[in-house]
């Protein structure tokens, strides 16, 4: 598993919570994400402090889910707020 702190990229992103689902959109380029679910809350639990393995503990508990399995995926979806310019590595 990797291990990193991501972290949203400040100051890049703009952010609306519209019905349950929040609505990024990149400031650099303008493209629009949407998060809903386990998306949003893996988003909301990025505060800068948490790495990859304390955001996994935290969905595992969450959801009731295996680690190994939420490893993965939480790597997985930093991986992909990453490439899309909403998040770093901290």
């Amino acid at each position: 598993m990797a291990s990193y702190v991501p972290v949203k990229a400040q100051g890049h992103v703009a952010e609306t919570l519209i019905d349950g689902e929040l609505v990024l959109m990149n400031l650099d380029n303008g493209a629009f994400n949407v998060l809903r679910d386990t998306g949003l809350a893996i988003w909301q639990s990025i505060d800068g402090t948490r790495d990859i393995a304390a955001l996994t503990a935290l969905m595992a508990e969450r959801y009731d889910a295996p680690p190994a399995r939420c490893a993965a995926e939480i790597e997985a979806f930093c991986q992909s707020l990453i490439a899309a310019g909403l998040a770093a590595r901290g």
